[in-house]
């Protein structure tokens, strides 16, 4: 295989990687905001380099995407409690791990590592230790997304659903 297909290979199994990532991220999100938290997610941080030729386009060298360093998402509870929450693989549980105990940070039973093991299960890890092997937990599927045009069916029983237009019509029990 040549360099150039070999790089764009990699590059499409990074861009499918980070994709996966948000969707867990998201899923998770939803997950605690219907625990009434108030959920921020990391921003994306790009850094440019200078273009190789004159008169070329800048390019991205470096992506961060983590609040202190550790953490995809912090969460606040209605009753004052804060969480920050990793979102990883079980492979990668070890050093994000490392990555919270070398935060600085003080740590409380609140903050997680939520390793992903398939499809919307998860094994949790609890802070301050992070041990293993945790719980392993279940999350709600994320609602669908309506297409431009199209209607959705409702989710969960029927308790709300997307019309043509785009508007949310809801029906209290």
């Amino acid at each position: 295989m040549s360099a150039v297909l070999l790089d764009d290979l990699r590059r499409a199994s990074r861009r499918r990687a980070q994709a996966k990532g948000a969707r867990l991220e998201r899923l998770v999100q939803a997950a605690l905001e219907a625990e009434g938290a108030k959920v921020e997610r990391a921003p994306k941080i790009v850094r440019w380099r200078p273009a190789d030729e004159p008169g070329g386009r800048p390019q991205p060298f470096t992506t961060h995407h983590d609040f202190f360093g550790c953490a995809d998402l912090l969460a606040i509870f209605p009753d004052g409690r804060r969480a920050l929450i990793q979102v990883t693989t079980l492979t990668n549980v070890a050093a994000r791990r490392v990555k919270f105990l070398q935060s600085g940070l003080r740590l409380t039973p609140d903050d997680a590592i939520l390793a992903h093991q398939g499809r919307r299960t998860f094994r949790e890890l609890r802070g301050p230790a992070f041990a293993m092997p945790g719980r392993t937990i279940l999350l709600p599927p994320l609602p669908r997304r309506a297409k431009p045009g199209k209607s959705v069916r409702p989710v969960e029983n029927g308790q709300f659903w997307l019309s043509r237009d785009g508007s949310i019509h809801t029906q209290v029990p």
